[in-house]
């Protein structure tokens, strides 16, 4: 069943979602500025409730393992730095924007959080790991490459359900069977969210090439790899979603070849004892998935 007029009909649902709420806009704006000041987006955070709290508890969580309890936003500000406490906030007001309601059928949310969260961990990790230095937000980027699937699975449950049933049964990717059934896929979906939400170019272009990465813009297009990678290692790592479990090769991936041209050193990078030291976050991981599923 492919989808008559497919786009024009998703924008019109992403219209049918809350508004993006102001606070995220500043959020936005100052994870672009380098030099936005600990008290200034303290301010921001405070002027919504809800946000603070889950700062607090985001401080406070297994994930960060801080040596003392933080009880104020500047203090966490202080803490985890601007960057990572802005993009955090993002992450769980998009999570909070996506939520269907009480009663609605979904995909399992707790798992597609998950891999989001996993994905936006590697990408951070396996920048430290090679040393590369992007000015982009990799670690928000990661955590709502996918989000398409959200928006996918709200307007049409059964439509979707039916494609995570196809790639279980025959082991495909999503991507496969979302072209196969409504002739497009999520990440397009996910480029448009971004768009229809102003966020900066960057998370248009990851959301929507995470998985063609040779299709970005040039100036993209290593960040874009980086993300594409760390998914694949996520799902590797059983940070899944969908019923794809075919074996990868990652030196034949496009997001590798990417990256090696830049950063050559991933050809020293110990990919079996990367994944595996990637057991010691799945506590942090699930920990974090909650609070952004809350």
């Amino acid at each position: 069943m492919i989808i008559k007029d497919f786009k024009s009909k998703v924008l019109k649902m992403i219209s049918y979602l809350p508004p993006v709420p102001t606070v995220m806009v500043e959020l936005v704006q100052a994870l672009n500025n380098e030099d936005i000041e600990l008290n200034v987006l303290g301010k921001i955070i405070a002027k919504d409730p809800s946000m603070s709290v889950n700062v607090l508890k985001v401080a406070n969580s297994a994930f960060y393992k801080l040596p003392v309890k933080v009880t104020t936003i500047d203090h966490a500000v202080r803490m985890l730095g601007t960057r990572e406490i802005a993009s955090l906030c993002i992450a769980c007001t998009a999570g909070k924007t996506l939520k269907a309601p009480a009663n609605k059928a979904t995909i399992d949310l707790s798992m597609f959080w998950q891999h989001s969260v996993a994905t936006g961990v590697i990408s951070k990790v396996l920048c430290n790991e090679l040393g590369i230095l992007t000015q982009n937000n990799i670690y928000l980027a990661g955590l709502i490459h996918d989000v398409g699937k959200i928006i996918l699975d709200r307007f049409m449950h059964d439509i979707y359900k039916e494609i995570v049933k196809i790639t279980y049964n025959e082991n495909i990717s999503m991507i496969e069977a979302e072209q196969r059934v409504i002739g497009e896929s999520h990440a397009k979906v996910g480029g448009w969210l971004m768009k229809a939400w102003n966020l900066p170019s960057i998370f248009v272009d990851i959301a929507n090439y995470h998985h063609s990465v040779m299709e970005t813009r040039e100036e993209s297009r290593l960040e874009v790899a980086i993300v594409s990678l760390s998914n694949q290692l996520a799902r590797l790592k059983s940070f899944g979603f969908g019923g794809d479990m075919s074996g990868v090769v990652l030196a034949d991936i496009d997001a590798w070849k990417i990256i090696d041209e830049a950063y050559p050193q991933i050809k020293n990078l110990d990919v079996v004892k990367f994944i595996w030291d990637l057991d010691e976050a799945y506590n942090e991981i699930v920990a974090m998935e909650r609070i952004i599923n809350n």
